[in-house]
């Protein structure tokens, strides 16, 4: 409990700048690659995702029966699917900057919101966001979610987290088998 709070603590801020980093790099690729005159613009391929006698659903709809993006809400918002990415994109990186520097705390609300927000960016992201990486800070972003203290309640919690940072060791497990794999069947001498 108590004595794995600091690792606890440094492992979610690490985290949280990873997050800031990823945000900031979809930020500064988002134009060349996904805008509106981009190599696979994220507008026209949200379009043509939304099903025939959908069109007028709800954002929330699309988003749990589509694709898991805040773009569907651009036009509630009042802003064009570029403008609402940046958007997404910048408040991440500075909220995952504030989180690790301990401005924000820790909570289960924070990793909720960057995990939500990175999903949005990842999903329209077609080709250029569907790496390993992409996957990985997906899963590990998930599972903080479980293992963050929510609102930032690590001290009463105890030993509530153990569930949680077993699923990252197996999220670990899972990262190292897959890698050594790969290396096996490429037959790699090293």
């Amino acid at each position: 409990g108590r004595r794995m709070a600091p690792m606890r603590e440094a492992f979610l801020r690490g985290l949280a700048l990873v997050y800031a980093v990823a945000f900031a790099s979809f930020y500064v690729q988002y134009d060349g690659l996904l805008g509106h005159d981009g190599l696979l613009p994220a507008d026209a391929w949200l379009a043509s995702q939304v099903p025939p006698g959908a069109r007028d659903a709800s954002p929330l709809a699309l988003y749990a029966r589509v694709v898991p993006t805040f773009a569907w809400a651009r036009a509630w918002l009042g802003c064009s699917t570029d403008q609402l990415h940046r958007g997404v994109a910048l408040g991440g990186a500075l909220f995952g900057a504030l989180v690790s520097v301990a401005a924000v705390p820790t909570s289960s609300l924070a990793f909720l919101a960057l995990q939500l927000g990175y999903l949005s960016c990842v999903s329209v992201g077609q080709t250029f966001f569907s790496f390993q990486w992409d996957a990985l800070l997906l899963e590990v972003g998930a599972a903080a979610v479980l293992y963050a203290a929510p609102l930032g309640r690590a001290a009463r919690l105890g030993s509530s987290f153990a569930p949680a940072a077993w699923l990252l060791r197996f999220i670990l497990f899972k990262l190292m088998l897959m890698a050594g794999l790969v290396k096996l069947q490429s037959r790699c001498a090293t």
